[in-house]
């Protein structure tokens, strides 16, 4: 409060204000990335109409359902598009230092089943229906859609605003892939 205030460019001022021999400290804006919510405004309920596969942005699991954390998939070019481009309008609007990733990631080996996601993995290795959860290509796949969606960011960060940094909260489970399984 009031409706005008901006709890991020506050965060900012405070933390790059260097008067009177104060450090400054670097301000990183924390994404959540692929995670949404059941909150009513969240991106999820604008992305989630299975009849309209251009808008139908959420990942499901290999039985078709969704993913308890609403999760959207990288697979989509369409939301891989909207996150860059939510990515790129902080980095554009605020003088933040970076950008940090959390859930940069599937949370789970059977996810990555959106049926756009499917058709592009199909499309591109010469194949039809649904992939198994054990085939390995799929896995690099699904792999290479973060990796994707992660260097697109970095490089339009890097047009944009060449000194702002990237991090990430990594994690992977085991069995961890011993290698890569692209032949590329």
């Amino acid at each position: 409060s009031p409706s005008t205030f901006n709890a991020l460019q506050a965060i900012i001022n405070a933390a790059h204000d260097t008067t009177g021999g104060k450090q400054r400290v670097e301000v990183y804006c924390w994404i959540v990335t692929f995670a949404t919510s059941t909150n009513s405004n969240s991106i999820y309920y604008k992305h989630n109409d299975p009849s309209n596969p251009d808008q139908y942005w959420v990942t499901l699991d290999d039985t078709g359902a969704e993913t308890d954390d609403k999760a959207l998939d990288p697979g989509h070019p369409k939301c891989e598009q909207y996150l860059t481009d939510v990515c790129m309008d902080l980095i554009n609007r605020f003088d933040i230092d970076g950008l940090h990733f959390d859930y940069i990631r599937f949370t789970g080996s059977t996810q990555g089943y959106n049926p756009t996601s499917v058709a592009r993995y199909n499309t591109w290795n010469g194949k039809t229906g649904q992939p198994a959860t054990s085939d390995e290509t799929f896995k690099q796949w699904r792999r290479d859609q973060v990796t994707a969606f992660v260097r697109k960011v970095y490089a339009n960060m890097l047009l944009s605003k060449p000194q702002c940094k990237l991090s990430a909260a990594l994690v992977t489970w085991t069995p961890s892939p011993a290698n890569s399984s692209r032949s590329s």
